[in-house]
């Protein structure tokens, strides 16, 4: 079953920021040495979503605490399998080139995503394996909009056993007909409420993240506000809490993984996009 389209590059970052800011450091962490006889072969990071189209997982081999460039082919099979029907699929491999970071795996996939269901990663290498096991959570119900104006928009949110990613996604550009836009985005996680009748609320303080926006603009520059989402996560309740690791603790081999024989966390969720703005917002420089 598939629960609808959006666009599976949105990271949550939340979450993902700190994530695939871990992985491009993993390989280089002269802390861990894959030569001193451990059985830890490849990093893993990403989520795999219901509510998306097409899956990406980052696969990274580990290597010798020496920086350097990241191999063209990680001469390993990836493959994803649905525990419960036994379905499984062989991911194809994309390397995308990151500024100032370099190159990176990213496996990928458009095998359906159910929920409440098990799934199986697998990487199978010239020099050993790693694999993963995850949960995809329930789907919950359309994020109640109890307020949104242009300071701040709040959420009450119904069925969810954890929140994992709360963000908001800002189009701009100079003028409203352009078609080079500029994306901001700013994780709302932090500012979420669980409630006592078993509901999370979200109050997302939209006048300081405008601000924000403003302050990269050139002076004397009005621009556009086209267009503001707000995509919203749900994982299980053992999704490591990201909000409170500091990115050194994240790329330790030992923390926050649900990797064996590796490193890195796989999760599983369901998401939900709301589209808050449809028409373009002028901002005068002398708004703030």
């Amino acid at each position: 079953m598939q629960l609808g389209s959006q666009d599976s590059t949105i990271s949550f970052q939340l979450i993902l920021f700190i994530v695939c800011t871990a992985l491009l450091n993993t390989g280089c962490d002269p802390s861990f040495n894959p030569i001193k006889q451990n059985d830890r072969y490849f990093s893993v990071f990403g989520y795999l979503n219901a509510s998306a189209d097409t899956q990406y997982v980052r696969i990274e081999k580990l290597r010798d605490g020496m920086p350097g460039e990241t191999p063209s082919d990680l001469e390993a099979k990836i493959t994803l399998t649905n525990v419960a029907t036994n379905q499984t699929v062989t991911m194809q491999d994309s390397v995308y080139e990151y500024y100032l970071q370099g190159k990176a795996h990213n496996f990928y996939t458009t095998m359906d995503i159910n929920p409440n269901q098990k799934y199986r990663l697998e990487v199978n290498g010239e020099e050993g394996n790693s694999s993963a096991e995850l949960e995809i959570p329930d789907a919950f119900s359309k994020p109640e909009v109890l307020d949104n104006s242009k300071f701040q928009t709040i959420l009450k949110m119904q069925g969810i056993k954890r929140l994992v990613g709360i963000k908001t996604i800002y189009q701009t550009c100079q003028t409203c007909s352009c078609d080079e836009t500029i994306r901001y985005t700013y994780s709302n996680l932090k500012d979420t409420l669980y409630m006592d009748d078993g509901s999370v609320k979200a109050e997302i303080d939209l006048l300081e993240e405008k601000k924000k926006i403003f302050l990269n603009y050139p002076e004397n520059k009005d621009y556009s506000i086209l267009r503001y989402d707000v995509v919203v996560a749900a994982g299980m309740p053992s999704w490591p809490n990201y909000a409170d690791l500091d990115p050194e603790e994240v790329i330790l081999p030992d923390v926050a993984t649900n990797v064996n024989n590796g490193v890195g966390y796989l999760g599983g969720i369901v998401s939900d996009t709301l589209n808050m703005i449809d028409t373009c917002t002028r901002v005068a420089t002398a708004s703030f």
